[in-house]
């Protein structure tokens, strides 16, 4: 048996280890805690906060492959406007990979 291995810790040791022990004044306070108000309140921006930063659902994708990077790209377009909503990778990683690619070609063809 090795004796240079610590014993594993048990949780309830965890909780009760010096300087594990959760400071009451800083813990969050829980649901209890808090008034019905507070809590549609704070429900209420959540619901706001995701609807804002959510990806649209309804769109046209396009996969393609781009052949001077060599990369596939992945673009939602706005059914009603034909507006590019989002698309992967970014265009300024585009133009790294057809950079990269050219100068790599260039470098073959040189040998």
């Amino acid at each position: 048996m090795r004796t240079d291995v610590a014993p594993s810790l048990s949780v309830a040791l965890l909780q009760t280890w010096p300087g594990r022990v959760p400071d009451p004044s800083t813990s969050p306070r829980t649901a209890a805690d808090l008034n019905s108000e507070d809590q549609s309140a704070r429900r209420k921006e959540a619901a706001e906060k995701r609807a804002k930063d959510s990806i649209p659902m309804s769109g046209h994708l396009r996969i393609e492959r781009d052949e001077a990077s060599g990369l596939y790209v992945q673009t939602l377009f706005d059914p009603a406007t034909n507006e590019v909503l989002r698309q992967f990778p970014h265009e300024s990683r585009l133009a790294f990979a057809r950079a990269t690619r050219a100068y790599v070609d260039a470098q073959l063809a040189r040998r």
